[in-house]
């Protein structure tokens, strides 16, 4: 109804009459449809949450995983909802009060974020390969392209680095995987915390420059 409202407000701000107020009814059974849409798949809102590391889709996506598994879609439903299925993976270690990670509360770690990039890159597990195509690359895309303030990369690791990147007032972290020199592909998490807030960025550095190091590493 709320939808409905503002659609007959943008009408008459068009100049187009409308006979009556909008209110609820059921559809018709022979009614004609006018328009329709379709979501993207959700392999490619993952991407796009991930390549923009946007809070607003990790947050509705957290939302529905709690509809999906009977809670109530709200921050705490989402959040327990999440963990409920980590722990289902054999993910341990998380404890979050939101689906974006915003909340200071929040805290994980550098296991969990191990174990699921072990999972996304399961050969056995197609499922999950979308969290591993989806993140930024380093030099080229999202929060880990030129001029983002994770960076600069040297240059074994321009794309080879496939991350996810984090970052809050005191807080920095890089979790992913490289194609090394030497031929494997390592993942890596790499977190710090309770940074001073002017060090912030020299933190962001240095988790790329680490990242670099691993892209460069010629261990087999």
């Amino acid at each position: 109804l709320d939808a409905a409202r503002s659609f007959a407000g943008l009408l008459a701000r068009h100049g187009i009459t409308m006979r009556g107020q909008p209110s609820a009814v059921t559809r018709p059974g022979h009614g004609t449809e006018l328009a329709a849409v379709s979501s993207p798949p959700l392999t490619q809102i993952i991407g796009q949450m991930l390549v923009e590391s946007n809070n607003v889709i990790a947050e509705t996506l957290a939302r529905h995983v709690a509809i999906a598994t009977g809670r109530p879609a709200t921050f705490s439903g989402a959040a327990h909802a999440v963990m409920a299925v980590d722990a289902r993976l054999g993910v341990r270690g998380i404890s979050i009060h939101d689906g974006s990670g915003l909340s200071p509360l929040n805290s994980i770690t550098p296991q969990a974020l191990m174990k699921l990039l072990r999972l996304a890159t399961d050969p056995a597990r197609p499922r999950f390969r979308s969290v591993i195509t989806g993140v930024p690359v380093a030099g080229f895309s999202g929060t880990l392209a030129p001029g983002s303030y994770f960076g600069p990369f040297a240059p074994a690791a321009l794309g080879t680095v496939h991350a996810k990147t984090g970052n809050l007032s005191s807080v920095a972290a890089m979790a992913g995987v490289a194609d090394t020199r030497g031929g494997q592909l390592l993942g890596f998490v790499f977190m710090g915390d309770s940074f001073a807030k002017k060090r912030v960025l020299v933190a962001m550095s240095t988790l790329a420059q680490l990242a670099s190091a691993v892209a460069g590493c010629g261990c087999r």
